[in-house]
């Protein structure tokens, strides 16, 4: 796998690239062991819908979506324990530490192709349909993270498609070259020093450089994915579906020989 020129003048430019994953069968790994934990949470929790659809031919995706949305309905806590495990698991790590996947980062990190990473913020969001108050609105994570760290953020749809309906990644072109100023900013920081983990609300706005930027909603199909600068100003897609979950990897590398960066477990 190799940077095209295109993607590295994006990704200096926009701040941000797209690029094929190079391993689809480490996804589908990923999203069939994703399905089996919701599968086990529907026997413990929702036995009787879980007997309804156990013999259904599209199974998975059945479960992926409409089990999920029934889980969190329930209780949150199914969705969250769900949340937890998965991105602690050895199919997640499989997928974020793809040989290529950190060739590609340690060259826009300017670093050796093999160079050893640090890794943070590794999840998979969930979203049900609508607007819930875990969206992220516009931000840098830059602010957020460790302190003076070097690092690359991956966007990925986890188990399909993630189209305009079902809600990108919003972000505006350009803005890692500025210090945008947010009314999330001063929390931000506060945060930061705290050693906090910080969720900005979908409620935020720009204070300033606000007519500067191109916004531009950012969608992939299953199989491709977005690295992007850290000082990108960035939001979630809402999900606009009635009845399928938004899935989207993520996942911060970190230039761990970085003499400069503040470390701190965020």
């Amino acid at each position: 796998m190799i940077l095209t020129k295109k993607q590295i003048k994006s990704f200096n430019e926009l701040g941000y690239l797209k690029f094929k994953y190079p391993d689809i069968k480490k996804l589908l790994k990923l999203k069939k062991e994703m399905a089996a934990l919701v599968e086990l949470s529907l026997k413990k929790n929702l036995n009787k819908y879980y007997r309804s659809i156990c013999n259904s031919k599209n199974k998975t995706n059945i479960l992926l979506n409409e089990g999920m949305i029934k889980l969190e309905k329930q209780n949150h806590r199914n969705l969250a324990q769900i949340y937890n495990q998965i991105r602690r698991s050895i199919s997640y790590y499989n997928v974020v530490s793809d040989n290529k996947i950190i060739f590609l980062v340690n060259k826009l990190l300017l670093k050796k192709e093999n160079s050893n990473l640090f890794i943070n913020c590794n999840t998979i969001k969930m979203d049900i349909p609508g607007i819930n108050k875990f969206m992220y609105g516009w931000h840098a994570d830059k602010k957020s993270n460790i302190e003076d760290s070097n690092f690359v953020q991956l966007w990925m749809p986890a188990v399909d498609d993630v189209s305009n309906k079902i809600g990108g990644l919003h972000v505006l072109e350009k803005s890692f070259k500025y210090d945008i100023q947010t009314t999330w900013t001063r929390e931000q920081r506060l945060r930061r020093k705290k050693q906090l983990a910080s969720r900005a609300p979908l409620s935020i706005k720009l204070l300033s450089h606000k007519n500067k930027f191109k916004a531009k909603h950012l969608t992939c199909k299953f199989g491709e994915g977005i690295l992007f600068n850290p000082g990108l100003m960035h939001k979630s897609g809402i999900n606009k579906t009635k009845n399928k979950m938004r899935y989207a990897l993520v996942c911060f590398y970190h230039d761990i020989l970085n003499p400069k960066w503040k470390f701190q477990v965020i």
